[in-house]
């Protein structure tokens, strides 16, 4: 079982199936078939968007919002306009266009024998309860104020355009030229998958301070963290030479960090957002079929395939 499916699982006190099966006016064995169609689609959306740094950071800003936890805990809020405006536009940003939102409900009707014109109007409901499940661990952890901190002082944003050389990336055209599964995200996964290893990545480079040179004999990059987007992520956290972190160091610390931020607090960050945030991808179960063509599907958009 993912990490998903446990969020939704428990969600409003595991009452989550009957909830919406009342709202929609299914049953709730219809409602369990319809979240188990359209879970691998966030799963592999989630993914990709871990892949593309520009979405990264609006996925770490949704879920460090406190405006979206109430969605976990209670079905008015799941259902509130705003967090459904808020869900529809992350899930717009996740799936890369209007038109690839409608191929995934299509395959999820066929998964799940239902309308797609329910299924496109549970998606952002389910989105809206996945945020707030991922805050509430977050919380529940002790790490919301440091993730909100540092999404909401600008230093994501400032890392993530050094790691792209200076430039913010846009999300990318449909069909580019693919790329490797095991190149630049396929070592975040080998990691504790691929959104928490690159949330590792982003923060282990923040606290570093600077991207490692590339080792010329072809050995592991920067110690154990390995490279800022790839590698093996599960090491202990160190500075660019696996050493210990330097926050002071000339440009080792960024101008956006929030001062109270100390070195233990970042590092325990580091380490427990990336075990929250373990969504990662499960790869059978009775709906292969339907993951498959979801990768399919969103993987042309962001030009996998």
């Amino acid at each position: 079982m993912s990490y998903l499916d446990e969020i939704l699982q428990s969600a409003q006190g595991g009452q989550l199936v009957s909830n919406l099966a009342q709202r929609f006016g299914l049953s709730d064995e219809q409602m369990d078939r319809a979240i188990k169609a359209l879970s691998p689609a966030l799963e592999v959306g989630l993914s990709n968007a871990a892949e593309q740094p520009l979405l990264f950071e609006k996925l770490l800003g949704d879920i460090a919002s406190p405006l979206r936890a109430a969605a976990f805990d209670d079905p008015g809020a799941a259902q509130d306009a705003d967090s459904l405006a808020q869900s529809r536009q992350l899930l717009e940003d996740l799936f890369g266009s209007p038109a690839a939102a409608g191929r995934v409900v299509q395959v999820a009707s066929r998964e799940s024998g239902l309308r797609p014109d329910i299924l496109s109007q549970l998606l952002p409901v389910l989105v809206s309860v996945l945020i707030g499940g991922l805050f509430k661990n977050v919380s529940n952890r002790g790490l919301g104020g440091v993730l909100g901190q540092l999404v909401s002082s600008g230093a994501l944003g400032s890392i993530l355009e050094q790691m792209l050389g200076g430039g913010r990336a846009s999300p990318p055209e449909p069909a580019p030229a693919p790329t490797s599964r095991g190149g630049a995200a396929g070592g975040a996964t080998r990691g504790g998958g691929l959104l928490g290893g690159l949330l590792g990545s982003i923060l282990g480079a923040l606290l570093g301070g600077r991207r490692p040179a590339p080792d010329p004999y072809g050995g592991p990059v920067g110690g154990p963290l390995g490279g800022p987007m790839g590698g093996p992520m599960g090491g202990p956290v160190g500075g660019p030479m696996g050493g210990p972190l330097d926050l002071d160091r000339g440009a080792g610390r960024s101008q956006d960090l929030p001062d109270d931020m100390d070195q233990a607090s970042i590092q325990q960050a580091i380490e427990e957002i990336k075990q929250t945030l373990q969504i990662g991808r499960g790869g059978g179960g009775e709906n292969a079929g339907a993951r498959s063509d979801f990768e399919s599907i969103l993987g042309q958009m962001f030009g996998k395939r």
